[in-house]
């Protein structure tokens, strides 16, 4: 699933093929795979989404997401130092 989101960030970016990773793109998840790295729900990441908290992209007309994954990651040991605090 995330190869196919990849290749339509790439379309949208205007890569035509992308042979090996292109570095204009950085490695980026689906809302499943940021859900299960933020430890949140699906519709909890969404909403966080939506208003703007998280670097992330609508990339079809289906509403598919993806997220930037060292972002991902970051909130992700943000907030768990946030919950040892």
């Amino acid at each position: 699933m995330v190869s196919r989101i990849l290749r339509r960030a790439a379309t949208l970016l205007g890569v035509t093929t992308v042979p090996k990773p292109d570095p204009r793109i950085p490695p980026l998840v689906s809302l499943r795979e940021a859900a299960r790295i933020l430890g949140k729900h699906k519709n909890t990441v969404l909403k966080r989404a939506r208003a703007g908290q998280l670097q992330c992209a609508r990339v079809d007309e289906d509403g598919e997401w993806v997220f930037v994954r060292s972002h991902i990651e970051w909130v992700a040991k943000k907030e768990a130092r946030e919950d040892v605090s």
